[in-house]
């Protein structure tokens, strides 16, 4: 399952950014595990896009390139077995970063 959401904030430091931003999806997921899902963030003054995939099938790795789902088989995939959340709920979890100016 492909979620895309887009945040108006600015961040100094992308690392530290992506590491909050993906702490706060992975609570919300109840899982932990690299291969049961990815994120991916773009981080753009101002506006950040995030891409958030949950594997639906083993072995069937999820991303998009250009606008399209690409579906990749890769053995180490395994399927998502945690919270499915509602895109309202990402948002609602993500809204605190809209409020304010992320900084080293």
């Amino acid at each position: 399952m492909k979620y895309k959401l887009t945040l108006n904030i600015s961040c100094r430091n992308a690392g530290k950014c992506a590491d909050d931003i993906k702490k706060k999806v992975t609570d919300l997921l109840e899982t932990d595990d690299p291969n049961q899902f990815h994120i991916s963030i773009f981080h753009e003054q101002t506006k950040h896009q995030i891409w958030i995939f949950t594997y639906d099938k083993a072995k069937k790795n999820e991303s998009e390139a250009h606008g399209k789902t690409i579906i990749q088989h890769d053995e180490n995939i395994k399927k998502f077995t945690g919270k499915k959340p509602t895109l309202d709920q990402l948002k609602k979890a993500l809204k605190p970063f809209e409020e304010f100016v992320i900084l080293p």
